[in-house]
């Protein structure tokens, strides 16, 4: 099949079977979906096959890439909502929780919002555009990106949830390479262990500041220097700094001790 996309009563359509699928209601996909009135064509040389899409982010993403490298950004932006949302309605069973009559995910998952709030939590959109945004051609290396493109395509994680909600955050290549220098795992190829801990769980921090009174060290509560903690830190030294204007070592480097269990020996800045 060739690349489609949805028109805005495809897309309509399309949502409402996701919220009939929400509902409990277990109706097979309708194919014709696809190729019907409610969709136009976009490229008759960029060919879609079910079964291509990996299930690994990261690999979706790479995947997604070199598929829509053909396309002009002006007709990708033109017709952003139709083509990403078409995406996902072909590879849906590729993208919806794998576990037998689960329902899907919530529509946003799945439809296309040009609006920052629901962009970065679309399934296929955003880790494509995080990977053309620091793939291999763009000069900050795909690496950076594997903390945020880590697991399966088929959920949005907890890095994503938690830091892309900050645009701010994602577009600025120092701060991306300063969370890759904190949290991913070179070795395990994996974020390191705890960095999604929330620092709110107050019952757990009230017992381990109770066991403090009879040590000597201070053990780590809950979520310190974890990536909730980054992004509460990011936005109160975000007044002070043009985190677009410094390095990694130096976001490194203004980070509050309680960084110190992820922070490793400061790396020189790229040249």
């Amino acid at each position: 099949m060739t690349l489609r996309a949805f028109t805005e009563e495809g897309v309509r359509r399309f949502e409402d079977y996701i919220l009939e699928l929400r509902k409990g209601t277990q109706i097979p996909f309708p194919d014709e979906m696809l190729e019907g009135p409610f969709t136009i064509p976009i490229s008759a040389s960029i060919k879609v096959a079910r079964g291509e899409l990996p299930d690994d982010k990261y690999e979706a993403a790479q995947y997604l890439h070199t598929l829509l490298k053909p396309l002009s950004p002006a007709k990708m932006k033109e017709h952003s909502r139709g083509i990403w949302t078409w995406l996902a309605a072909f590879y849906f069973d590729s993208i919806r929780p794998a576990k037998a009559k689960a329902p899907p995910s919530a529509p946003y998952h799945y439809i296309y919002e040009q609006g920052w709030a629901r962009r970065y939590r679309h399934l296929l959109a955003f880790p494509h555009e995080l990977y053309s945004l620091y793939g291999v051609d763009q000069g900050s290396g795909p690496e950076n990106v594997r903390l945020f493109l880590n697991g399966s395509v088929r959920v949005l994680g907890g890095v994503i949830e938690q830091l892309a909600s900050r645009q701010e955050v994602v577009t600025s290549r120092p701060v991306v390479q300063a969370l890759t220098e904190l949290y991913w795992d070179a070795d395990r190829k994996a974020p390191k262990i705890g960095i999604t801990t929330d620092d709110r769980d107050r019952s757990k921090r009230r017992k381990i500041k109770r066991q403090t009174r009879t040590r000597k060290s201070k053990p780590r509560l809950p979520g310190a220097g974890g990536i909730v903690r980054f992004v509460k830190v990011f936005w109160q030294l975000h007044l002070t700094y043009d985190f677009y204007s410094l390095d990694a070592v130096q976001i490194l480097e203004l980070l509050p001790p309680e960084f110190d269990h992820y922070r490793k020996p400061l790396i020189a800045p790229a040249r």
